[in-house]
């Protein structure tokens, strides 16, 4: 079968045959059906063990079942979607705080609706979110369904357009505008500064810019996962000019509520469908902050 893969050695990416794996002990075998393009796919660059396979936001059907995995509510046709993680437990304690840090396992990085939920609000509070790509967009449809007020936060105008269409209250592009009328903007919107960002960017200047919108007090949520430390210091936190919180994929123990929740509110993603030959210009896209809505490879 084909894959899309990071080369480390020749610094890019590659279109392989690799063979079709067989499921392991407790391990299902998933026919893949689509997977979006993550930012986190272009973390494998800086990986030692590249190549690695890209896409691992994915659904698909269960192809074929391990024996030691038979009869735990799966049979081969079932459509399933999955977290991203290889060979979590799902127990230790560990898993209990988040997957990733699984005792036994190697697992990788993003999550929106805890995200939102996680800021804290009541309907009508003011949230700014920050970085209008994919999850963004996510963001903006729970956050309206929670009744929050929103002002999106990009430096491209055709992002910032899709949050406007998604319900965002207000939109501000911080590439074309001053510093001093973003503020004059802020203030002017919600009088003290918004109640909490919530920054999808992996960018540093995302987060300069989150950090100036927020009223005192309030709430920063990390989310975008940035190359360089935050522009964050101790003496912020400790005299509450504001307070810090980060999410990201969420666990399994954790999905239910997401999924009921868009679908009570009809949360649509707003995608681009692709082919996998088409991968080296979604990622060249991505990189160039080029992509408005979610890339997706449709196998």
């Amino acid at each position: 079968m084909k894959a899309g893969q990071w080369n480390g050695s020749t610094k890019s990416i590659e279109l392989n045959n690799v063979p079709v794996p067989e499921p392991a002990e407790g391990q299902f075998l998933i026919k893949m059906h689509s997977a979006s393009l993550c930012h986190s796919d272009l973390m494998p660059e800086g990986r030692p063990d590249a190549p690695t396979t890209m896409g691992h936001e994915g659904v698909g059907f269960v192809e074929a079942i391990h024996p030691s995995a038979a009869g735990k509510g799966f049979v081969v046709g079932d459509a399933v979607g999955f977290l991203p993680f290889l060979d979590a437990c799902f127990a230790c304690d560990a898993c209990h705080v988040h997957n990733l840090r699984c005792e036994q396992g190697t697992t990788k990085l993003q999550g929106t609706f805890h995200a939102v939920t996680g800021c804290e609000l009541v309907p009508g509070a003011w949230l700014a979110v920050v970085g209008c790509g994919g999850l963004g967009q996510y963001a903006t449809q729970f956050a309206k369904a929670m009744s929050y007020k929103v002002v999106g936060v990009d430096i491209q105008d055709d992002v910032l357009a899709a949050v406007t269409a998604l319900g965002a209250d207000a939109v501000i592009n911080t590439r074309t505008t001053t510093a001093a009328n973003v503020d004059e903007a802020i203030h002017t919107l919600t009088a003290k500064g918004v109640h909490a960002t919530a920054v999808f960017s992996a960018a540093t200047a995302a987060y300069e810019t989150a950090i100036t919108l927020l009223r005192p007090g309030g709430l920063l949520m990390v989310v975008g996962i940035t190359d360089t430390p935050l522009p964050v210091t101790a003496m912020d936190l400790c005299t509450g000019r504001y307070r810090l919180k980060a999410e990201n994929t969420g666990t399994a123990r954790r999905l239910p509520p997401v999924l009921a929740f868009a679908a009570q509110h009809r949360i649509q993603p707003a995608v681009d469908v692709r082919t996998l030959e088409d991968l080296p210009s979604m990622v060249e896209a991505m990189r160039q902050g080029q992509a408005t809505r979610r890339q997706v490879v449709l196998f």
